[in-house]
This record gives structure tokens, sequence and C-alpha cells, in this order.
């Protein structure tokens, strides 16, 4: 069996560090092979992904599967993550090594969204016409990327349909729009109840701002009812679509793309 090396972003956030962990600790157990962990940046309690890249070939792995932890084909996944892989090879030619596919567009996540908002609705009664989800993803200097985030709140409102009024997307960071912008376009458009959705795969600092800039903007917006829903999170189904995924890099098969579709 191929040695799995989870290649994940990092964080100085604490809880971000103890969740990533235990995100690896998942996967590890579902897989029942060998893996390592390692992020891109802020190492320390976990190690960089040479480390763990290191840590596969030191405990004789010959074939290494490298997948990244990303949702989208941004700008760490396009450059950085390849990278890293690049670095391995060069370090240790006689190790075969295939990298992953971000994970894309997926029914499973798009499934996880819909379950997080109605968790978080309940506080604010029954879906309506007057009810909006904020879908609020990182952000990224790729337009492809962004525009993938447009992509999952269209088909997010195809499944909530006719329950939720508006499906609406926005970004944390490094891209328009932010998280007040949309929250203030949901108010426009008629929301009168709105559930923020961070779009990440664990906690963060990122997620922690989502919560502070959605409470900051509800203050502004009289008369509107704004509640923020758990991310991604531990959750079965993309610890499945980890594995999909690194099944896929060893079979040598083509990694997610825009004109692949997605829904893979």
């Amino acid at each position: 069996m191929d040695t799995l090396v989870l290649m994940a972003h990092g964080s100085r956030d604490a809880d971000a560090v103890r969740e990533l962990a235990d995100l690896g600790g998942a996967v590890r157990a579902a897989h029942g092979g060998p893996l390592e962990m390692g992020v891109l940046e802020f190492p320390g309690a976990l190690p960089s992904i040479q480390e763990a890249f290191d840590r596969a070939v030191a405990s004789g792995a010959r074939k290494i599967v490298g997948q990244p932890l990303l949702l989208f084909c941004g700008d760490h996944n396009h450059g950085d993550m390849p990278e890293q892989v690049a670095l391995l090879r060069s370090r240790h030619p006689g190790v075969q090594v295939s990298l992953g596919s971000h994970l894309g567009i997926h029914d499973d996540l798009l499934d996880i969204v819909g379950e997080r908002a109605a968790a978080a609705l309940e506080s604010l009664g029954a879906p309506s016409g007057d009810t909006a989800l904020l879908l609020v993803g990182r952000g990224t200097y790729r337009p492809e990327a962004n525009a993938d985030l447009f992509k999952i709140a269209r088909l997010c409102w195809e499944r909530l349909q006719p329950h939720w009024g508006l499906v609406e997307a926005a970004f944390v960071s490094l891209a328009p729009p932010g998280v007040p912008e949309g929250l203030r376009r949901c108010a426009a458009l008629g929301a009168r109840r709105v559930v923020v959705v961070p779009y990440f795969l664990n906690t963060g600092t990122l997620v922690k701002r989502i919560a502070q800039q959605a409470a900051e903007t509800a203050r502004e917006l009289p008369g509107v009812q704004v509640a923020v829903a758990a991310h991604l999170g531990l959750d079965p189904r993309c610890i499945g679509l980890i594995l999909r995924r690194t099944e896929e890099a060893a079979r040598g098969l083509p990694a997610v793309g825009y004109a692949a579709g997605g829904l893979r």
C-alpha cells in the first residue's frame, strides 16, 4: 500500500492545530495504512510537509501519495503543493510520489453545508422565503477558484429550494465581496434571517474572523437575525472524500478540474 502524506496549510491557532491533528487521526484510522501529516506553514506541533515526507521515507516508503487538504485549486494547490512534491523528488530521487487533487466540488460537501445551515437555523426558526444562506470561503487571487465558491452557492440553492430564499457567497480574505458586504447584500435583497456557513475544513484564525465580522455587521442591520453555522469539520464524508482523492492519485487518474465537472 502506498504511504499517504496529508499536506495541510497549517495555522498559528491552537484550536486549528488540534482539529487538524484529529482529522489526520481519523483519516489514518479509515485509511488503514501508513500515514504522515505535514503543514505548509507554521510547523511546530505538526511537522512541515518535508519533515512528513522524510518520516515516510525513513519508515521505508518507496511509493507516496501526497494529498492536499485543500477545498479549492487556489494558489497553494496550484503552486505550493506541486513545489513541495518536486522538492521531495529532488531530495529522494528513488521515491515515487503522486500528488492528489484538491477536494473540489462534491455532493457530499454540499450535503454537509445544508446540514450545518439547518442546524444553525434552529435558533432562528424554520426556513422561509426571507431566509438566506451566506457561504463564506477563504478567497484567493485565482479567479477560477473564487468562481467555484459561487458555483457551490448556486448548487446549494438548487438543493435547498423552496425552503431558502437566497444563497449568496462571500470571502473572508483576498477577494471581494467580504463578509460584511455579503450580509448587507442579503439584507438588501429582503432577507430577514441569514445563516453564515464557513466553507472550511477546519477551524482557525479565518473561521473565527468570519464569526466576528458577522456579529459586528449584524449590529448594523436592524431587523435582520444572523447566525453562524459550524464549518465542514471532522465529518466522515470529508474523510471519505480525502481518501477518494488519494485513491485517484494512486491510480493515476486526472486531477479534479473545471473542465471535468468537479462532481466526481
